[in-house]
């Protein structure tokens, strides 16, 4: 089985390091970037499978990066990670993920009409 390709973007060091350590005795190829402008800049350069991308990044956070992505065209499977554990931040969280996800969908619509 080929190696999954997969960037983390984790801004603390020591989960960056325990999620990439387990990820690579799996196989799997890991870049690792802690903040969501080095995140932008390696996804322009590398294809990636997967993108795992902490929501509270400096600099610029998970979701503003994930907007990113996709306004440039980028479709990489992207999973969120977060250390929010109440109930409204979590509500917050996907309201946020709801707005970028329609947000995405409507300029691509638009960049290219059906």
């Amino acid at each position: 089985m080929a190696a999954v390709r997969i960037l983390l973007v984790e801004d603390q060091r020591s989960a960056a390091r325990m999620i990439a350590k387990g990820l690579r005795e799996h196989g799997h190829a890991v870049d690792v970037v802690g903040d969501g402008v080095s995140a932008i800049q390696h996804a322009a350069t590398v294809t990636y499978d997967v993108v795992i991308l902490d929501l509270s990044l400096p600099i610029k956070d998970g979701l503003d990066v994930c907007r990113d992505l996709r306004s440039k065209g980028n479709a990489v499977a992207v999973l969120m990670l977060t250390a929010r554990d109440s109930v409204e931040d979590q509500a917050i969280s996907f309201r946020r993920v709801a707005r970028a996800r329609t947000s995405a969908d409507t300029s691509s619509s638009t960049a290219h009409p059906s």
